[in-house]
């Protein structure tokens, strides 16, 4: 007798079936915008600072790290009640019953659903760009996105939604999860950091600079690089300037005040109590044991 071998049977109760959009929004004090309604969902993720988002008859002040998911048909608007603010937003189409949880509610992330979102939102900006047309306007896919990319923002939306939905019902006490395609994510962040880093060297790049590039909360960007790489990110960015700093100082060809004005330092006391700091000498000092010595000349032989 063949033997009858037993299968379980694995279904999604979170079936997002569209990207709508997806985007980094800086909101500045300028007036309230209009109010608006959209046919899909719509999560609100506060990166930085402080948002009121009005849903329907309900004010929500949102705070760093609170998120509110916006249901269809909603009335929605965000005021401008507490200066700039940062803030990610996701919309989508899911039909699911199990995400009338969600509706209309303001929610505090933990942080691994922070991390999650963040991952998401990173994901969904590197893959679609925003058309604007007579016709057609909203996202698209980017022409240079592989298929496989669309397909694991759905999975990582569905396993994020997945996970607040279990928290909420008390199903899982303490979420961990692991995805080796999540940590390569990271790992293909952090490379282009560095890439930024090395291209804007001769500016005064900052963590808040960082932040707005790659669409990140400061605290994230740091605990991210700090994860591949074990290092800090301005710590790196200042081994990157001390670097180039010793090629110029070996050179000879500029003065230590032309160094630091062109690493942008504040000034030429700064630079070199960092230089101090990284080498253990000071930049003269530095120049005196590691000047490329000039060719000697050569007497004419006749």
């Amino acid at each position: 007798m063949k033997e009858k071998r037993l299968k379980v049977p694995l279904s999604s109760i979170f079936d997002v079936t569209a990207l709508i959009s997806v985007y980094y929004a800086e909101y500045s004090s300028a007036p309230n915008l209009r109010e608006h309604t959209l046919d899909c969902w719509q999560i609100y993720y506060q990166v930085r600072h402080k948002m009121d988002l009005r849903v329907n008859d309900t004010l929500y002040t949102l705070s760093e790290g609170d998120s509110v998911f916006v249901a269809p048909g909603a009335i929605r608007q965000v005021r401008n009640a507490h200066g700039r603010n940062d803030c990610l937003v996701c919309s989508f189409d899911c039909t699911s019953s199990y995400m009338e949880v969600f509706r209309n509610h303001c929610i505090v992330l933990t942080e691994e659903e922070k991390d999650l979102l963040t991952k998401i939102v990173y994901l969904g900006l590197q893959c679609t760009e925003r058309i604007q047309g007579p016709v057609r306007h909203g996202f698209v896919p980017k022409d240079s996105t592989p298929p496989e990319m669309l397909s694991f923002f759905k999975s990582y939306l569905e396993m994020f939604l997945g996970l607040v939905y279990n928290r909420l019902q008390g199903n899982l006490k303490e979420i961990n999860y692991i995805d080796s395609r999540l940590d390569t994510r990271y790992s293909i962040l952090v490379s282009r950091m560095k890439e930024y880093l090395s291209e804007h060297l001769h500016e005064n790049v900052n963590i808040d600079d960082l932040a707005n590039e790659f669409f990140m909360s400061p605290t994230h960007l740091k605990r991210v690089f700090k994860q591949v790489t074990d290092r800090s990110i301005m710590a790196y960015f200042s081994e990157l300037k001390i670097k180039e700093a010793k090629n110029l100082i070996r050179k000879n060809e500029l003065s230590f005040r032309e160094i630091s004005e062109l690493l942008s330092y504040s000034s030429p006391s700064h630079f070199s109590d960092v230089f101090r700091r990284h080498t253990g000498q000071t930049p003269s000092a530095y120049q005196k044991s590691h000047q490329i010595p000039k060719p000697h000349s050569f007497r004419n032989l006749e």
